[in-house]
């Protein structure tokens, strides 16, 4: 009686089981065939990769168009940021709005169609196509597209910090600006209290 047991459960898969394969096969013996060359292609498997609800990594595909303020060139920028003088020479600090932009030059360097002639703690003097222009730090040197370039007006500077003396000790604090960002306020109330210590 105990081998019947299997006998009879096989019997049942069988008769489940070989029908169902055979529709499937039929089914599959109806498509048309794929195009040589299409089956060894990556193209054919790519919805694989693509929809793969088990890859960790996935992403949504999105579909971006050129917006027009993209297709609109800039200005060119750069900025004097700093400079300085020690034993092996004195430099000047770049940024910019490209990266050859961004450079430490030394007199006689280079940048932006301008050579730089002279270097003090204050700025630099520079030699360019239009004659000899003198930048302070913050300054910045501006080119719209197909333009000259022409020194552009420092960035507004920050708000003046109010000294104000504390109880607690003959060194001043700094009083938080009303219009200063968060992070701004967290660090000089964290800066407070260092001094009040």
């Amino acid at each position: 009686m105990m081998h019947r047991a299997p006998l009879v459960l096989f019997r049942w898969l069988a008769a489940a089981v070989i029908p169902s394969a055979l529709i499937t096969l039929s089914a599959l013996a109806q498509r048309p065939a794929p195009a040589a060359g299409n089956a060894d292609t990556f193209d054919a498997f790519r919805v694989i990769g693509e929809r793969n609800i088990f890859d960790p990594n996935r992403f949504p595909r999105v579909t971006r168009t050129a917006s027009p303020e993209a297709s609109t060139p800039s200005d060119e920028v750069v900025t004097l940021v700093g400079t300085l003088q020690y034993e092996k020479g004195t430099y000047v600090f770049f940024d910019g709005s490209r990266p050859d932009f961004r450079q430490v030059l030394p007199v006689g360097g280079k940048i932006a169609d301008h050579t730089i002639k002279s270097i003090d703690a204050k700025g630099a003097t520079f030699e360019g196509p239009d004659g000899s222009i003198s930048l302070r730090v913050t300054d910045q040197l501006r080119r719209s597209p197909g333009g000259t370039w022409k020194i552009a007006a420092a960035p507004a500077p920050l708000p003046n910090i109010v000294s104000s003396p504390s109880a607690d000790s003959g060194r001043p604090t700094a009083a938080v600006p009303a219009n200063a960002s968060d992070a701004l306020r967290r660090l000089m109330e964290k800066r407070q209290k260092q001094l009040k210590e």
